[in-house]
């Protein structure tokens, strides 16, 4: 797994001393022990609190382009590294991207293993938080997050259909794995739904992540517990431990943000299939097209560009954004969020808004830059909030676009 940014050593080989790190934050103590990394902590990750009292912190991915601004050149690398460790998988393999933070992330990986292992029998899907009026294969419940529920849909066409029940290799991307109960419910969910038991035996499992929390010992109970055979790709695994502050105010870490939807129909608002109802390679690779020849008309007034996806939609904008990247802008990638985080730690900046679904949610944009001197595209598939745009107006007026 070897960064670009890096010099061409073999990271897989090196075994780095443990290096402890402990963060002072307002809900409490975060001491991370790192066991081995293909780049270091603080190049990977920052940290900071979370208002949710059920988790108080979060890791902020610097490479994930969400909560943290970065490049389309850092993302494109990652996704390459990644696909190239998940090396040959037994196919059909379905990839599986994690709502809302690793959705990116995942069709990200998915593309860079289409184009390292170009096949017609790989699919990707992801989980969503979105009613589509459209056929559930099934759900699952993530306990401690602010939006709980996962949906899962069928895919639309039968073929993608077919690679989705035919599945040899289940690829489950997440931008970290802290205690591994959400994937293993996602498998077990998605092993009855394939069943019957005698033919799961060779199906194999992979679950994809930036951060891997998970001690020898919980890996080896979450491998005796899945029904497939279980391994791991990831870019930093060490532990961690939490202590909460006792001066820490339970109600100033409790969100007042709505984070949760009403559950209201939006198929013919997503009528588009981004993923949510499968893509196979060809057709993702249609999108990816779509986009970088949408990337390629547009004329931005500076150099500087900055391009901003929203919640669950950010591989079409990541996509815009490589293309500006490589006609010589100065391009940085993020996208807005509902995860309601305090300020302090990593987080520097913090923007307000709805969302764009008509469901009255509370959405974030964080780190952006206050009076940003540059183009700002804010690229989306549902007009935006008025209120976002103005926001992110600093000395060229944002532009929307929506795909």
């Amino acid at each position: 797994m070897i960064f670009g940014w890096l010099k061409p050593t073999n990271l897989l080989s090196m075994k780095p001393p443990k290096n402890p790190y402990s963060f002072e934050l307002e809900s409490g103590r975060l001491d991370i022990e790192v066991e081995r990394a293909e780049l270091p902590f603080p190049d990977l990750c920052a940290v900071a609190s979370r208002l949710n009292a059920k988790r108080p912190f979060i890791f902020i991915s610097k490479v994930l382009g969400k909560h943290w601004p970065t490049t389309p050149q850092i993302m494109s690398q990652t996704y390459k590294d990644l696909a190239r460790e998940l090396g040959p998988l037994k196919e059909p393999a379905l990839f599986i991207a994690m709502a809302e933070t690793a959705i990116g992330f995942g069709r990200g990986v998915f593309a860079a293993y289409g184009s390292l292992r170009p096949s017609n029998i790989i699919l990707f899907s992801q989980t969503t938080r979105y009613n589509l009026e459209k056929p559930l294969a099934f759900q699952i419940d993530e306990l401690h997050s602010h939006a709980r529920d996962h949906l899962i849909y069928w895919p639309e066409t039968p073929e993608a259909r077919k690679l989705f029940q035919e599945a040899q290799t289940l690829v489950l991307i997440d931008d970290e794995i802290s205690t591994g109960r959400t994937l293993l419910g996602l498998v077990k969910a998605y092993a009855d739904l394939v069943g019957p038991k005698k033919s799961l035996g060779s199906k194999k499992t992979v679950w994809v992540s930036l951060t891997n929390w998970l001690s020898p010992e919980s890996r080896e109970s979450l491998k005796s517990q899945s029904p497939f055979e279980l391994s791991f790709v990831d870019l930093l695994a060490g532990q961690f431990q939490f202590t909460p502050s006792e001066k820490a105010d339970p109600l100033a870490l409790t969100s007042p943000a709505r984070s949760v939807g009403d559950g209201r129909p939006l198929g013919s608002l997503l009528a588009a299939n981004y993923g949510r109802l499968g893509l196979t390679l060809p057709q993702a690779q249609k999108l990816d097209q779509k986009a970088r020849e949408l990337g390629a008309t547009l004329n931005p007034v500076a150099n500087r560009v900055r391009v901003i996806g929203a919640g669950e939609f950010l591989y079409e904008p990541y996509t815009i954004a490589q293309t500006l990247e490589s006609r010589g802008f100065e391009v940085s990638f993020q996208a807005t969020t509902r995860t309601p985080l305090a300020l302090g730690g990593a987080i520097s900046q913090r923007l307000a808004f709805l969302d764009n679904y008509g469901e009255g949610l509370d959405n974030f944009l964080y780190n952006a830059e206050p009076n940003f001197a540059g183009q700002t595209y804010l690229v989306l598939e549902a007009p935006p909030d008025p209120k976002l745009l103005d926001l992110l107006s600093g000395q060229f007026r944002a532009e929307a676009l929506v795909l």
